[in-house]
């Protein structure tokens, strides 16, 4: 009772001290959101390859008043869902996560796939778009699926009005950076290479977590 009334006292305080430039002054209190966050990880990735983005995430996550807790699945199923529950895919992980409709999801989010909505993605099948919340990131400095992939996707969207969709190209970040930059065996057989491996990982996990956050930021707001 104490504090709700120190709370009131403080307001009518700023009220008045602003009270001849700006009418009306609000207190607002944030009340912190827990979100389950499952990672499905990329092909060959080890849960361990995840660990800082993990970190950064959460890290970022208690400055916006988000706490997350973080699960880093070694398979691509989910026997049940938590409230509050957001499924997260990167790369092969993606897709799986794309394919994946659970209407007990508050949202799900990839990084470095698509939907493939019209098939120039050689290596991966059309996943039809359902009513899930979808955020589909890929990195600007992406050397496995270059970004212009998304211009695919924000056609499709505007054509058949997907409206729960949202497509953002992440600037100034690779393929790797969410696992560490560990490149896989398969990638190394087939001679594939991403950008960006020499720039400052702190800086692009950075990039993600606050794309990720502004994203559920903007979801709560609906």
């Amino acid at each position: 009772m104490n504090n709700i009334l120190f709370l009131v006292i403080l307001s009518l305080f700023i009220n008045s001290i602003f009270a001849y430039n700006i009418p009306f002054v609000r207190l607002i209190w944030y009340q912190k959101k827990h979100i389950n966050f499952i990672i499905w990880k990329g092909y060959n990735k080890q849960n361990e390859n995840y660990f800082n983005f993990s970190k950064n995430l959460i890290k970022i996550g208690k400055k916006n008043n988000i706490i997350f807790n973080i699960s880093i699945s070694d398979n691509y199923n989910l026997e049940k869902i938590s409230s509050n529950t957001i499924l997260f895919g990167h790369s092969a992980g993606g897709y799986k996560c794309l394919e994946y409709n659970n209407s007990k999801l508050l949202a799900k989010i990839v990084y470095g796939a698509t939907h493939n909505s019209y098939n120039k993605i050689k290596f991966a099948n059309k996943i039809e778009k359902d009513r899930i919340p979808t955020l589909t990131m890929i990195g600007e400095k992406d050397g496995f699926l270059p970004s212009y992939h998304l211009i695919d996707e924000m056609i499709y969207n505007y054509k058949f009005n997907k409206t729960n969709q949202t497509v953002i190209r992440v600037n100034n970040t690779n393929h790797l950076c969410i696992c560490d930059n560990k490149v896989g065996i398969l990638s190394k057989l087939l001679n594939i290479t991403d950008n960006n491996l020499d720039f400052d990982i702190n800086l692009m996990l950075n990039t993600i977590s606050n794309t990720i956050i502004n994203y559920i930021n903007l979801q709560n707001s609906k």
